[in-house]
Order: C-alpha cells, then sequence, then structure tokens
C-alpha cells in the first residue's frame, strides 16, 4: 500500500498491509528495543523534528528506545553516550543491552567498548560508572571506561 501513515515523514509511504495492520495496532509502551543507525527502520537521516537530533545514518551509531521514547543514543561504536534517564533508572540495564550484544554476538564481536563520554562528561568519572559496572568488566585509563564481555 501507498500513502502517508506518518506525519512529518515527507513523500510517499509504502507498507504492506500486515505492516500498515500492526501499525494501526501501536508498539507496546513497555517495550525497549534498539536499531542501529545505518538500518532502513532507523528514522536517522529522515529530519523527523518530533526525536530532535538523532546521529549521523553510520554502522557505529545505534538509538535505544523505550517504547516510542528514545532513551539513549549512542555513537562511534559506544564513545559517546547520551543517555537520556538518570543513573539510578530501574529500566537502565534493559536499555544498555545492546552493548552487551556489541561484546557477545556471533559474528565479530567486540574485543571491548571504550566508553570515552556520557553525556558530554568523562565516562571515567561520571554518574552512569557503577551502573555500567555492574553490566560489563570495567576498567579506566585517562577518563575513558573500557567495556568488556563479563564471564
Amino acid at each position: 500500500m501507498a500513502g502517508q501513515f506518518f506525519t512529518g515523514v515527507a513523500g510517499l509511504q509504502f507498507a504492506s498491509h500486515d505492516a500498515l495492520r500492526r501499525l494501526s495496532e501501536g508498539a507496546p509502551e513497555d517495550r525497549v528495543w534498539w536499531v542501529n543507525a545505518a538500518d532502513p527502520a532507523s528514522p536517522c537521516g529522515l529530519g523527523l523534528d518530533a526525536l530532535g537530533e538523532l546521529p549521523r545514518r553510520l554502522p557505529g551509531n545505534h538509538l535505544v528506545f523505550h517504547g516510542h521514547r528514545l532513551v539513549v543514543l549512542s555513537e562511534r561504536r559506544g564513545r559517546a553516550l547520551d543517555i537520556r534517564v538518570g543513573p539510578d533508572h530501574p529500566s537502565l540495564p534493559d536499555y544498555l543491552a545492546f552493548l552487551k550484544v556489541l561484546l557477545t554476538r556471533a559474528v565479530r564481536p567486540a574485543k571491548a567498548v571504550v566508553v570515552e563520554t556520557i553525556n558530554g562528561e568523562a565516562a571515567a568519572e561520571g554518574p552512569y560508572r557503577p551502573a555500567l559496572a555492574a553490566l560489563f568488566q570495567t576498567t579506566r585509563d585517562a577518563g575513558t571506561l573500557r567495556l568488556m564481555r563479563r564471564y
């Protein structure tokens, strides 16, 4: 089918009958999901004002959503994180699960994720360090936080 299914997105839009049915049902608001910025389903590069400024459409960038709400932006394979909830938020471990996938995926897992900044501040000294240390084996080096797979 063709038409305008999303307001704010210029141009003709296409969807299968099944996709249109699922869109009209709405997405569960309690679901946490993430997408690579280069994925065709990613909103990056579409100029959607409702989501604010998004990272460039590059394979090393990721977006994490809780329902329709954008909660984490990751750029440069986790080097720069923009976390839009507090460090004590109960869903923060779920929001950071995409980093675990980078370290544990079956094909070419990363040996480490080096986080330089979180919300514009040095990651190693910031308030999110304890939450990351609970999920990963971590080391600090010159203001960065190195995340490794926990065995």
